[in-house]
């Protein structure tokens, strides 16, 4: 039976997720500890373009008006071959935002996590530098433990792992299953890999914060109704987790396919993604339809109401026959009886910036 105390949950990373995911549970009064080996927003990594999807869940926690501040909206597409000859530009991102509410939006990764760190109300819950990076964690009959690198053991109740690619915390999940079941095999691995040409990374990162905060959320209100947020079994916590997988693992198949897609398009491989840029040439619309389908089934927070921006991505009429709608077939054909020949987009690789 669960214990009286607060739950707690102990977040691995000053990350995108990991900052987002402190922000979710603070609106549902969820107690939670950050740990990073790293001071927070260091000047490091690329740009980052935030998509619908992503702006969604923060513009439910309130983050918009300051993320508007230092973003810049994404209003053009260009399509380049290999050769940097200019194929195609477009000014098609007041589409996306009139069909959903919000269009893609430009901006330093750096700058994304300083901002959702500044807006973190209790900041002494963020413990960031050398001595606090996790080095191991252990399981206990009561509590899950972090180690950190300045010797300190801190007990919790849940461990999220938003430390990244390389991350310690999914090396100690392996180190345990291993010891807890000899046979688990590489086949066993868990994982949601997405090539880099979507654009999808950290906006799915943010709606596995927004997932995983729903999860907990309806696991405590199911346990302590009248009460506050009491802990949660280890019964209960399995049950919320099994929750999360259930929202995730659907959409991040859908977001796995769509960005390979984008990425077999975007090098032209095969008749039938070429034909996809040929189309995209005589008709621009294309691209913002492989957005929207993106956007449908996007996790948001349940808990928070929804923007008044944000037209639900449910809502949206769905497109038949994939990313080669009846439209874009009918544009293609009049193109090409009108003699627009397709062999550039067959022998030069565009690229899409």
């Amino acid at each position: 039976m669960a214990s009286e105390k607060p739950l707690k949950v102990l977040i691995v990373g000053a990350s995108i997720s990991g900052l987002t995911l402190a922000h979710c549970l603070d609106r549902v009064n969820i107690d939670y500890e950050i740990f990073d080996g790293h001071p927070v927003a260091p000047p490091v990594g690329a740009s980052i373009c935030l998509l619908p999807n992503g702006v969604a869940v923060l513009d439910q926690l309130g983050l918009y008006k300051s993320l508007a501040a230092i973003t810049r909206k994404l209003k053009n597409v260009a399509i380049y071959a290999s050769s940097g000859r200019l194929i195609k530009s477009t000014n098609d991102g007041h589409l996306l935002e009139q069909s959903v509410g919000y269009t893609g939006c430009m901006l330093p990764r750096q700058a994304l996590v300083q901002m959702l760190y500044d807006h973190i109300a209790d900041k002494s819950k963020i413990h960031a530098g050398s001595g606090n990076k996790v080095r191991r964690v252990e399981h206990r009959d009561d509590c899950i433990e972090l180690h950190t690198a300045d010797g300190a053991v801190i007990r919790g109740d849940l461990v999220v792992g938003c430390d990244g690619v390389h991350s310690t915390i999914r090396s100690e999940m392996w180190r345990i299953a291993r010891a807890a079941q000899p046979e688990a095999f590489a086949e066993d691995a868990s994982g949601t890999p997405v090539s880099v040409n979507a654009g999808q990374g950290g906006n799915s990162a943010i709606e596995d914060a927004a997932a995983c905060a729903n999860a907990l959320n309806a696991a405590v209100k199911a346990s302590s109704p009248s009460r506050g947020p009491s802990s949660l079994s280890l019964a209960e916590i399995t049950t919320a987790l099994g929750r999360y997988q259930d929202a995730r693992l659907p959409r991040m198949l859908k977001i796995n396919s769509a960005s390979r897609d984008l990425c077999r398009i975007q090098g032209a491989e095969g008749i039938r993604h070429a034909l996809f840029v040929a189309v995209s040439w005589l008709k621009s619309a294309p691209w913002m339809e492989m957005q929207e389908d993106v956007v449908r089934g996007a996790v948001t927070l349940d808990f928070l109401p929804a923007s008044t921006r944000y037209v639900k991505a449910a809502a949206l009429p769905t497109e038949k026959g994939g990313f080669f709608s009846l439209a874009s077939l009918l544009v293609l054909s009049v193109g090409l009886l009108a003699g627009v020949g397709i062999g550039i987009f067959l022998n030069k690789s565009p690229i899409v910036g």
